[in-house]
């Protein structure tokens, strides 16, 4: 009797002594690789444009469209925004707006690459020739849309913007140098590059030689 006693004693111990000792997790030697963990990064999505509401204003839109971070929106996106008259005018208003972020002046000013209306033409002309006159915490920003209006305007009016372009290949600030270099070089036809060819022997920096070199051998 007092032999099963002590047996039953000592089963109850084991039992208690197992519910409560802990779980642990098998360690993996070094160097072994675990179970891949769940995939929650935003790139595992699609970057798609959401449409705005339908209820907002051509306006809103169209800040909607030029906002996205992935995306540049197309000529069919934007002439669903508006007649293209009415987008261009946003467009250049966007552009000319010191006070909006200097971003959406650029995608807007790349914007108008889509359109050949004769404000807008003007209006890209006259930014891409003329450096730009703006107080000092403005100065770097009207810079940048220089370069970005030189581009645009080489797009719009392709060979025949070459006359224009080709004072800029002796700017005095060579990044404006080599940008209306490339606007030549990428979208002056067949006269730009001879502009290229006949202006190239000329250059000094060897900078301004290599971007050279990228459209013409001398």
């Amino acid at each position: 009797m007092r032999n099963l006693i002590f047996a039953l004693i000592f089963a109850s111990s084991a039992t208690l002594a197992a519910q409560e000792a802990p779980t642990l997790t098998p360690r993996l030697p070094v160097g072994a690789i675990g179970p891949a963990p769940t995939q929650t990064h935003d790139h595992d999505h699609d970057h798609q444009v959401d449409e705005p509401s339908k209820d907002v204003s051509p306006a809103e839109r169209l800040r909607f469209l030029l906002s996205g971070y992935h995306y540049f929106p197309t000529q069919e996106d934007l002439l669903k925004v508006a007649e293209a008259d009415e987008v261009a005018g946003m467009l250049r208003t966007i552009a000319q707006d010191i006070d909006e972020r200097p971003t959406m002046r650029m995608k807007a000013l790349d914007a108008l690459m889509y359109f050949n209306d004769a404000a807008t033409l003007v209006y890209v002309e006259h930014i891409a020739l003329n450096d730009p006159a703006a107080p000092e915490e403005l100065l770097r920003t009207e810079q940048l849309m220089q370069h970005h209006a030189i581009m645009t305007f080489a797009k719009l009016k392709k060979k025949d913007s070459v006359p224009s372009l080709e004072k800029l290949l002796s700017h005095n600030d060579i990044q404006v140098q080599m940008t209306a270099i490339s606007a030549l070089g990428k979208h002056g036809g067949q006269p730009g590059l001879e502009t290229l060819e006949k202006a190239a022997p000329k250059a000094e920096l060897p900078a301004v030689k290599r971007e050279f070199r990228k459209y013409v051998k001398f």
